[in-house]
């Protein structure tokens, strides 16, 4: 990956003075997805054209819950019908088509399975190339390292934009090496770390001569009101995330039974949908707690915080996480939350002040943690309060959009030349 781009190409020549540039987004949970599009809107109020692309279609519920600004452009079965014309049009520059073939097969490591995806990424990197082109794009700002940074560097050589990506972390790091993490680095103008602990985990899987590509601009939420709850009968304890062995749903359940011998009226909900759903209800059933927990599935971003703004507890005891958008919502809300002592959520929670952190995996020590936290209500007060001033201290949306703002100006305005006496 060895072709940067070119601003002298005529992709570049007559730039406007606003800054445009693309997002290259994908539906992911509804609720970092809201956070997402949350991001967009704000950055062009600071003075950004900002086009969402998707690689992605979208079914009716999440058109209808926030992801309908994606319409200007939606690559989907339907647009594969334009690839020949797309592919015509790239006579201009023969050698963006080469540059991208090279780095198709590079990408492929020798791998036929790989190759062939590599080669459908090719054919979207053509259409998102040429929906950049149409809306005058000359930056392209990817959301994740994953697969979908493969097609952005082809975007990158098909039509020598400018190339970026925010970092998230945790499973990304899992996979520094398929995911060739220092090749994008090293293929970037500039990498977003949404933590100072991503940007050190992404500073061991980079050369030292990129260090300085690499921003840190923390995640952060949209302020709100903390909600006015009515104190009902018993404990409720609330968990978000996907239903996977990283998000730690089933230690919680066993420390969540504890919990029950000593308050018999505590309630769990559980949000989220994925593979250990049948390995949770299972478990529910084993532990006797069909009364008391709740698996809701997959909700709506409105109506998920409608359930969190009823808990007593946020509860994420995750043994994989990174900068967990979640955590802040709740604690956004006054709720006094417990997660695991790992990755950036020390930078979010300071522990017993702004919230109560555990050892990963330690069920021992989460149980303790309800414990303390069920029994004393003024404890719980004080946490959610600290935790709400923690948030909106260092973690709203309108600050993270100015920093990235910033830096997306900083980066992309262009420079006057310099003249000399």
């Amino acid at each position: 990956m060895s072709h940067k781009p070119n601003r002298d190409t005529p992709f570049f020549s007559n730039a406007p003075p606003r800054i445009r540039l693309a997002y290259l987004v994908n539906p992911l949970s509804m609720l970092s997805h809201a956070s997402m599009m949350s991001e967009i809107a704000i950055l062009e109020q600071r003075g950004l054209d900002i086009t969402p692309l998707t690689i992605t279609t979208l079914n009716h519920s999440q058109t209808h819950y926030g992801y309908e600004k994606q319409s200007r452009f939606h690559l989907n079965q339907r647009s594969y019908i334009q690839l020949p014309r797309a592919i015509i049009n790239l006579r201009h520059d023969p050698r963006g088509l080469l540059r991208a073939l090279w780095l198709t097969l590079c990408l492929g490591k020798g791998n036929l399975g790989q190759h062939w995806r590599q080669l459908t990424y090719l054919a979207k990197a053509i259409l998102l190339a040429e929906a950049m082109q149409q809306h005058d794009c000359r930056h392209l700002h990817m959301r994740l390292a994953k697969p979908v940074a493969d097609i952005g560097i082809l975007v990158q050589a098909l039509h020598s934009c400018g190339l970026s990506f925010t970092m998230h972390g945790n499973d990304e790091f899992a996979e520094t090496k398929s995911l060739q993490i220092q090749a994008k680095v090293a293929q970037a103008d500039f990498v977003i770390c949404i933590s100072q602990f991503c940007r050190s985990q992404l500073m061991l899987h980079s050369q030292h001569a990129d260090w300085h590509k690499l921003k840190v601009v923390p995640l952060a939420v949209k302020s709100v009101q903390p909600p006015a709850r009515s104190k009902v009968e018993g404990l409720h304890l609330v968990t978000i995330g996907p239903l996977t062995p990283a998000k730690g749903q089933l230690l919680l359940l066993q420390a969540f039974a504890q919990l029950q011998h000593w308050y018999p009226k505590a309630t769990l909900s559980i949000i989220g949908s994925g593979p250990l759903q049948a390995v949770l209800a299972q478990a529910i059933h084993d532990l006797k707690l069909e009364n008391s927990v709740r698996l809701l599935g997959d909700l709506p971003h409105d109506a998920a915080m409608q359930v969190l703004e009823q808990a007593d507890i946020f509860v994420l005891p995750s043994l994989l996480e990174g900068a967990p958008i979640i955590l802040m919502e709740a604690m956004m809300r006054a709720i006094p939350c417990v997660a695991s002592y790992l990755a950036s959520i020390p930078e979010l929670i300071e522990d017993r002040i702004s919230g109560w952190l555990v050892p990963a995996g330690d069920q021992h020590s989460l149980q303790e943690a309800l414990r303390q936290l069920a029994q004393n209500r003024s404890l719980r007060q004080r946490l959610g309060c600290a935790g709400r001033e923690r948030v909106l201290n260092h973690y709203q949306l309108e600050n993270h959009a100015d920093l990235l703002a910033a830096i997306f100006h900083a980066e992309l305005t262009p420079q006057e030349p310099q003249h000399y006496a």
